[in-house]
């Protein structure tokens, strides 16, 4: 192994765990002492060799570690007067005798005991500085970086596949069985948007998977995926939009309608938050007038051609030129 160019001797040992002492000057756990300070806990706790039970998915990890019968990846120790010093691996280590010292888990799982009795190290022969442990340690977490969420997405999507076990899973890779199961989901909604492929269609089927399931009804979701692969919609940030569209009925007729695209059907609600709006100005005749001439001059004349000949609509008008009139009376 080199470490700040230079060569250090390694091997890889079974170590028994009484062996292995922690290092407490970890960055995780300067990290989790930060985070205790933030609420008010006492960061003296982190000094504690159980300090790193509090880190972060520690739970997820500890089920791992379980369900796989030991850890995978071996902790990296270094000698120093007859003790091994943990260099990295702290949550690992931390799990491990969590579960050697919990009698019911140890109950539940037969062997298990035994095989965490001793635990794979990569051993360097001397003692590390300060400067080599920092540096071994950056190139450590440059080298495993955690996966983006669509590669941590497909080893999920593997795994599921393979054993059609939720509880399994989740064990494995620390994500809650009904997380996995909405992962599913998204994944088969995707194959359903055949205009566009791979992170794309997994946007669109996200922004969909993520509407409230009583908004969500077959027919607007067989709408949506029409209106994307029909390009009506062309960004999935859009359909964020239906959580406001769909507690509307009449915002949700408009954007039913073929051809409607979001923004079609958002004006419905646009229109009725501003009425709102005014009605909340405490009868304000000022505010109301304004918004009747903002609205106004928001249509285009030669949009009106369309109308031409439509007695309806011409009553309408009147009624309000006439009502404008008659408060201009009393003005």
């Amino acid at each position: 192994m080199i470490v700040d160019g230079k060569n250090l001797q390694v091997s890889l040992e079974d170590l028994p765990i009484e062996r292995i002492v922690p290092d407490f000057d970890q960055p995780r756990r300067y990290e989790l002492e930060l985070e205790l300070q933030s609420k008010g806990m006492d960061p003296a706790l982190v000094r504690e060799a159980e300090g790193i039970e509090m880190s972060t998915h520690f739970d997820e990890l500890v089920s791992s570690v379980i369900e796989n019968g030991g850890i995978s990846m071996p902790l990296l120790v270094h000698k120093n007067g007859g003790k091994y010093i943990l260099v990295d691996g702290d949550r690992r280590l931390g799990a491990v005798r969590h579960i050697l010292k919990n009698v019911e888990i140890l109950n539940e799982n037969p062997g298990l005991q035994k095989k965490l009795s001793n635990i794979p190290c990569i051993v360097v022969d001397r003692p590390l500085s300060d400067s080599e442990k920092l540096h071994l340690l950056s190139h450590i977490h440059l080298h495993t970086v955690q996966w983006g969420p669509m590669g941590k997405q497909k080893v999920t999507q593997g795994l599921d596949e393979k054993l059609r076990n939720e509880r399994r899973v989740a064990s494995i890779t620390g994500i809650r069985p009904t997380s996995i199961k909405k992962q599913r989901e998204i994944s088969e909604l995707a194959e359903e948007f055949k205009a566009t492929k791979g992170e794309r269609a997994m946007s669109y089927a996200r922004e969909l998977a993520n509407i409230r399931a009583t908004l969500l009804s077959p027919e607007i979701r067989e709408a949506t995926i029409e209106k994307v692969n029909k390009g009506v919609i062309y960004d999935a940030v859009d359909i964020r939009s239906l959580r406001e569209i769909l507690k509307d009925p009449e915002a949700t007729r408009i954007y039913l309608k073929p051809g409607a695209s979001v923004e079609d059907a958002m004006k419905v609600v646009q229109v009725k938050q501003a009425q709102n709006s005014v009605v909340g100005a405490v009868g304000d005749f000022r505010a109301t007038v304004e918004m009747l001439i903002l609205s106004l001059k928001g249509v285009k004349l030669e949009h009106l051609v369309k109308f031409k000949g439509d007695r309806d609509l011409r009553k309408l008008v009147d009624e309000a030129s006439a009502l404008l009139e008659t408060f201009k009376n009393y003005i």
